[in-house]
């Protein structure tokens, strides 16, 4: 539209300049020509009607150069717009170029979150196979109805632990003072800003939990059962700062590092 608009102002201009032109030629052609037989009256009658017209060509002169001004100005302005229009269309041009590239970041991003997210799963497996085989620190502490001189095992969940060789269980005295680490801190109807460094779909909060223990960045996770984030519902979160107020059915929990290094030592 920009276009038309200058192209129209531009014929507009040659066309006043074609005919400013042409009243020129008009004008220098009214020369005072008499015949012999004309009388100084009529001769002086002739001139001042050919003055009175020379004066008003000159007046229709002006008022042309007036409009040529006008038009310079609005040629002027056509240009202006013109010259912004191709800066917008540069900077809309860089901006798609800047798009496609957080684009491609993001997928590489992406695929390496893939990539430390099979690591964690294999990392999670190890810790599965372990556990297998050896009982955790709150497995040996659950013995509270074990006196050291029985020699009945103790149980969780109504189930007899069997023990490596070699370990022994206190007396309830001392199972009760000793309590095990608390490992999850929540669920906390808060917010950490961001959605961390690794977002999953899972069916349930310990799948989530399972995630994040191993993968040694995660300090916390963002988990709900309702909602999703972009398709997923489970957020890795290498921070506890949770600082905001609460995203949707959203809820976070955080992990004690320290209390499941214990449980992976004992």
């Amino acid at each position: 539209v920009e276009d038309t608009a200058l192209i129209a102002t531009v014929e507009r201009q040659s066309n006043i300049v074609t005919e400013i032109e042409q009243r020129k030629q008009s004008a220098r052609r009214g020369t005072f020509t008499y015949s012999f037989g004309t009388s100084i009256s009529d001769a002086v009658a002739e001139s001042t009607a050919q003055q009175v017209q020379l004066d008003r060509r000159m007046e229709q002169y002006m008022v042309i150069l007036s409009e040529l001004s006008t038009a310079q100005v609005e040629l002027s302005a056509a240009q202006s717009g013109l010259e912004q229009a191709n800066n917008a269309r540069v900077l809309l041009k860089n901006n798609c170029r800047c798009t496609r590239k957080n684009a491609f970041d993001e997928e590489l991003q992406e695929v390496l979150a893939r990539v430390e997210h099979r690591k964690s799963e294999e990392n999670v497996a190890k810790i599965l196979r372990c556990l297998g085989e050896r009982p955790t620190l709150a497995e040996k502490v659950a013995c509270t109805n074990t006196t050291s001189s029985s020699s009945h095992l103790p149980t969780i969940n109504n189930t007899q632990v069997q023990l490596p060789a070699g370990t022994l269980c206190g007396n309830a005295g001392t199972a009760t003072s000793q309590a095990a680490p608390k490992l999850w801190e929540g669920p906390l109807n808060t917010d950490i800003p961001g959605a961390g460094f690794h977002g999953i779909s899972v069916g349930n909060v310990d799948a989530c939990k399972q995630s994040c223990v191993g993968d040694k960045r995660c300090q916390a996770i963002q988990f709900s059962s309702r909602d999703s984030y972009q398709g997923k519902n489970c957020f890795l979160h290498s921070s506890q700062a949770d600082t905001g107020p609460q995203y949707l059915s959203f809820q976070i929990y955080k992990l004690s590092r320290p209390a499941l290094d214990t449980q992976q030592e004992v």
